[in-house]
C-alpha cells in the first residue's frame, strides 16, 4: 500500500487553528486518539466542544509556527516532533507561548490522522514550586 505524505494533514491542522475552525481543525484526529494535553486531566480523548470553546476564546486569528518540524514515515504510520509556537490575542491580552509538540499518525481509509498527541512546555523551579517555563523561545 502506497500512503501519501502526512504533510497535508499537518497543513490542514495549521490553517484550521489560524482559522478558528473547530470543526476542521477535530476532523484532522482519530476517533480513538489520545491527548497528553498542558490542561488537565493527565490524558484524555479529544474534546470537540471543548477545542470549538477554546477556539471561540481567541480574539481573531490564532497564528502558529513551527521549528525544528521532523516527520518519520513508516508504512501507514508517522511521528512528528516540532516546536510549536501558538500566538494572537486570547480575552483581550496578548498570547505568545513556545511549546514542544509530538503527534502519531495513522493512515487509513480517509488519509492521515492524528492518533497521538502530545504537548508539553519545561518546567522550572521557582520559590520551590515547579512553574511551566512558557517564555522560552527557540
Amino acid at each position: 500500500m502506497t500512503v501519501p505524505d502526512p504533510h497535508a494533514l499537518l497543513a490542514t491542522r495549521a490553517r484550521a487553528l489560524h482559522d478558528r475552525d473547530a470543526a476542521a481543525f477535530n476532523a484532522t484526529y482519530a476517533p480513538d486518539a489520545v491527548i497528553f494535553d498542558l490542561a488537565p486531566p493527565l490524558a484524555h480523548g479529544l474534546d470537540a466542544q471543548g477545542v470549538a470553546a477554546w477556539m471561540a476564546s481567541w480574539d481573531g486569528p490564532i497564528g502558529s509556527e513551527t521549528h525544528d518540524l521532523r516527520v518519520e514515515v513508516s508504512g501507514p504510520l508517522a511521528f512528528v516532533t516540532c516546536l510549536e509556537r501558538l500566538h494572537g490575542r486570547q480575552g483581550g491580552e496578548a498570547r505568545d507561548v513556545w511549546m514542544r509538540l509530538t503527534l502519531g499518525l495513522r493512515a487509513g481509509s480517509e488519509g492521515w490522522r492524528i492518533t497521538h498527541e502530545h504537548v508539553s512546555v519545561p518546567v522550572r523551579k521557582v520559590d520551590g514550586r515547579m512553574i511551566g517555563a512558557t517564555d522560552l523561545r527557540p
